[in-house]
């Protein structure tokens, strides 16, 4: 099989040290490797969106959310001529049985406007261990009628098979990531439901504005 030119695109090392709370990420991101994990992994993965013409990209919640401002921020910089890209968050925690997936087809169709099932579009996720759960939001995604689903991590955990990644299309760091599996930080405002779009919680903004900010200054 022929090797996809964008698994593993940049080679470094880490080590999982994943963060224990909030305030450790915002300390986390004084230390260049950290900045670095966050500056490539949001490249690349304006990179892949521009080269492969990928006009939407779903972020899964709440994991993988606050990667958006990186992708927003490289954008910004260095695509402001090409049209941005749609974004989106979905909670996976809702996609979890095939029966359910005629009454999430009715709430997916309400909550996310405008999207075209013809055109290609990005899962997106920071990590990855069986791959179960990535794999099974691609398949509601082709139950919806999507043609062309695209699967992008920021990075494999070790036990992750080679066989199964042939299935993703895009890893942007080859190696885990030095803060593990949430190099973005999870975002504490995101509330926990079974609904595919997730309630995002106020009290919870302020701590989140910090977290973006410095993501931010990642690429000044």
């Amino acid at each position: 099989m022929e090797q996809n030119p964008y698994l593993n695109m940049i080679p470094r090392s880490g080590v999982d040290n994943k963060p224990k709370d909030p305030s450790i990420f915002l300390k986390s991101l004084d230390r260049e490797d950290v900045r670095e994990d966050i500056y490539q992994a949001s490249h690349n993965l304006a990179d892949y969106l521009q080269t492969e013409k990928i006009p939407s990209v779903m972020f899964l919640d709440n994991s993988a959310r606050q990667a958006y401002v990186g992708l927003k921020e490289v954008w910004k910089k260095e695509q402001r001529e090409s049209p941005e890209p749609h974004i989106y968050f979905i909670n996976p925690k809702a996609i979890l049985d095939e029966s359910d997936f005629p009454d999430l087809e009715k709430e997916f169709f309400k909550k996310y406007k405008n999207i075209n099932l013809a055109e290609p579009i990005l899962l997106y996720d920071v990590c990855i261990h069986s791959g179960a759960t990535i794999l099974k939001i691609k398949d509601f995604f082709k139950y919806l009628g999507f043609t062309d689903v695209r699967l992008a991590i920021t990075s494999v955990d070790e036990n992750f098979s080679d066989e199964k990644k042939d299935e993703l299309d895009l890893v942007c760091l080859p190696n885990r990531a030095s803060l593990g599996c949430n190099p973005f930080s999870r975002p504490n405002y995101v509330k926990n439901s079974n609904h595919l779009v997730s309630d995002v919680s106020p009290a919870g903004r302020v701590l989140g504005a910090s977290e973006h900010q410095k993501i931010k200054e990642v690429f000044k």
